[in-house]
């Protein structure tokens, strides 16, 4: 299976990141919500997996039927 994946500027990705948003949190709250609108909105399913990190050096993957995120179970997203 290959993807042709386009070249987006940062414009596009602002704009990309805007409409998405406007459909899905267009309340604009902090914290936006995104386990939940991955979930409930896009009908994806995030499924933590321990030391997926540690073991294979990735934060997470989409599966191969793109249905499931897979992250790992202990990452501190929030670390700067």
């Amino acid at each position: 299976m290959t993807f042709d994946v386009p070249y987006l500027t940062y414009e596009d990705v602002r704009e990309y990141t805007k409409t998405f948003l406007e459909k899905y949190h267009p309340s604009l709250q902090i914290p936006i919500p995104i386990e939940w609108i991955i979930e409930f909105c896009l009908s994806l399913h995030i499924h933590p997996i321990p030391n997926l990190y540690r073991i294979f050096r990735q934060n997470g993957f989409l599966g191969l039927g793109r249905k499931v995120i897979y992250v790992d179970e202990y990452k501190d997203y929030y670390q700067k």
